[in-house]
């Protein structure tokens, strides 16, 4: 039995040492103070667009950059986040950069592990044309399709990360 359990301890700490395991806080799913602890005092709070309760909390967290957070209708969590880059835009790998950032830890999604990918470069994005009432998205789904990160380039050149609870709530007020 103390054979085993010693076997067991060296196979997790040998998969933990293999496998980078994100730690790093997310901006999704996280409170408006753990917000304001990464990015300063909110520059301005309001109601959220879409109606429905939520709020929206404004950061410029230095010249360049400006994020925009939206709580979902308890103002308890962060489900919707836009990142505007203030001088220029931003790139394919930035954008991607923002959506792995955001994956849950806690949660396997698809491209986390390259079982199946021999030259270990699936990131698990999917380029979507169409969904609801929005085109040209990039989706990371978990192993049940219960978690997505939805995320897309905004007209004004940020980029926008939400949950999936977030996106199809936000749906019933695109016009």
């Amino acid at each position: 039995m103390r054979n085993k359990a010693l076997l067991l301890l060296l196979s997790f700490t040998a998969l933990t040492s293999t496998y980078a395991i994100n730690i790093a806080p997310t901006d999704l799913n996280a409170t408006p103070a753990e917000l304001a602890a990464r990015y300063g005092k909110p520059v301005k709070i309001e109601s959220s667009w879409f109606g429905g309760g939520g709020l929206s909390y404004s950061f410029q967290p230095s010249k360049t950059l400006f994020v925009y957070a939206t709580t979902n209708p308890y103002s308890n969590k962060v489900e919707d986040v836009i990142y505007r880059k203030l001088n220029g835009s931003w790139t394919k790998g930035e954008t991607e950069a923002f959506i792995l950032r955001n994956s849950d830890p806690h949660i396997a999604y698809y491209g986390d592990v390259h079982e199946f990918d021999v030259n270990f470069d699936y990131s698990g994005l999917e380029d979507v044309k169409h969904l609801g009432k929005e085109r040209d998205l990039i989706i990371k789904s978990d192993y049940n399709w219960t978690h997505q990160i939805i995320g897309k380039t905004t007209d004004n050149g940020g980029f926008q990360v939400r949950t999936q609870k977030q996106f199809y709530l936000e749906q019933k007020f695109i016009k």
